[in-house]
């Protein structure tokens, strides 16, 4: 199979793996929060949070360590693969150590501690996993990604329903997560017995340090990532109330689930930029693949966002229900930040190509900066809709940061063609959409749709030129084959 058929053939089952785990977990936490109602549903996520934020300790940037290094050498991966989960499980002891501080400082109860042990529990599991994934993504099967994601997330829904239909209580949604990711560990442990390397486990410290080293970087700027998603929770929480927590989080996971989308596509190209950023003589396509990445990604988002922002509250209504209409604003807000959360996912998977670890670490670091500021200020006044503008302005400060750091490779980014034109387009479609005073905006989505691909191919901001130029480009087939 040709590397233009192979690159198709993944984006398509990478993509229906993120495009079924982000409706299923949307599926899973409106559920979630419709059970546990504004307050419940603040105390949720507050639990979540501080898992998350501890995560990183965990998941290291493995997975996307494993992908890069994978791709390139495959005659390592069951050393590497071994190396990866024995450290790991190294990190569960500085992880137990940072919770006992945490759990004091946000004054848990109960109950919202073995909460927290439930989450870690699940995290450590999901961090087995992950590397799995990111062995599949560097031998490029995709298609197994997809049929793991779904055992996850479907095994996931049904038992979170379970909980809801026969009112299990607030713990008992903490052990289904826990039990779906088990389930697709001894999924993955099956797989790579039949179709992969399992795992060669030795320990060799120097080679674990080594490992850990190259890791910090990402695991810095892991940290620095979920802080960025979740101090506006800390912020609210100390400033506000669990139904300030709850009111921002609904639309946040909203936002946060459209990630998955683009990233679909820029996963699969990983491995793509990772063997064209290895030597000097095929920069050059590197440069031209991130200016049409570039282009496309923006093409893509801004549609999004219009039609967002268009159908905000029914989104909010029709997905948390009436308890959490307060939210819509909120979406609006938060759903323009879209394009450019897109642009900084593209932006990390250039650079962690690059082997530019430390670069990601300094644009999340600015990013997290940014938010907790923006939110000292904007939260007491505004509550959780100063939170959504915090993170709107955090991530596009974040996307001028990585245009900055990528400046190197930027030289074929034509800002006519390739920012100008579809802004220009997304803003005809606004003005078409909001200016005719009218509210019916679904009779006039179709047409503004219609101007938008338009305005695109009349300001030539797409051409089947495009399409053309991306092929030839992932036909380099240096490397592909060991």
């Amino acid at each position: 199979m040709n590397q233009v058929r192979k690159i198709a053939k993944n984006s398509f089952f990478v993509l229906t793996a993120r495009v079924m785990e982000a409706v299923f977990n949307l599926l899973i936490m409106t559920q979630i929060a419709r059970y546990l109602g504004i307050d419940g549903f603040g105390v949720y996520s507050l639990v979540l949070a501080v898992a998350w934020v501890l995560s990183p300790m965990l998941f290291l940037g493995l997975n996307q360590i494993l992908a890069r290094d994978v791709a390139v050498d495959r005659g390592r991966t069951s050393d590497l693969l071994g190396n990866a989960l024995v450290l790991n499980l190294l990190m569960v002891i500085p992880v137990m150590v940072c919770t006992m501080p945490v759990i004091y400082m946000f004054g848990m109860d109960r109950v919202s501690i073995i909460a927290l042990l439930i989450s870690i529990g699940y995290f450590i599991i999901d961090a087995f996993v992950r590397n799995f994934f990111g062995v599949i993504i560097a031998f490029e099967e995709m298609k197994y990604l997809a049929w793991i994601t779904l055992i996850n997330v479907l095994t996931e829904l049904v038992l979170v329903l379970l909980v809801v239909h026969f009112d299990l209580g607030f713990l008992s949604i903490f052990l289904a997560s826990g039990s779906a990711g088990l389930i697709s560990l001894f999924a993955c442990l099956l797989l790579f017995k039949k179709h992969f390397l399992l795992p060669r486990i030795r320990i060799h410290f120097k080679k674990l340090y080594d490992l850990f080293v190259t890791c910090l970087p990402l695991m810095i700027s892991l940290f620095l990532i979920n802080g960025f998603l979740y101090v506006d929770v800390f912020v609210l929480k100390f400033m506000g109330s669990n139904a300030d927590v709850g009111l921002f989080q609904a639309p946040h996971k909203i936002l946060m689930r459209m990630q998955v989308l683009p990233m679909a596509f820029f996963v699969v190209l990983l491995p793509v930029f990772s063997r064209l950023a290895q030597t000097n003589e095929t920069l050059k396509n590197f440069r031209k693949l991130y200016a049409k990445t570039f282009k496309m990604t923006l093409i893509f988002a801004l549609p999004i966002t219009v039609v967002g922002v268009a159908f905000s509250d029914q989104i909010v209504f029709f997905l948390f229900g009436l308890e959490f209409a307060g939210s819509g604003l909120s979406l609006s807000i938060l759903l323009c930040a879209f394009p450019f959360l897109c642009l900084t996912t593209l932006c990390r998977y250039l650079l962690i190509a690059l082997k530019k670890q430390k670069l990601v670490m300094f644009s999340d670091g600015v990013c997290l900066l940014t938010n907790f500021v923006l939110d000292i200020i904007l939260v007491p006044r505004f509550g959780f809709i100063g939170a959504s503008f915090g993170t709107l302005f955090a991530l596009v400060i974040q996307s001028l940061t990585n245009y900055v750091l990528l400046s190197e490779h930027s030289r074929d980014v034509s800002w006519l063609e390739t920012v100008l034109a579809p802004v220009a387009a997304a803003v005809i479609f606004v003005l078409f959409l909001f200016g005719t005073g009218r509210e019916d905006h679904m009779i006039l989505l179709p047409v503004g749709m219609a101007l938008y691909i338009g305005t695109l191919f009349i300001s030539k901001g797409f051409s089947s030129e495009d399409m053309s130029c991306i092929k030839k480009i992932l036909s380099y087939k240096k490397g592909l084959q060991k």
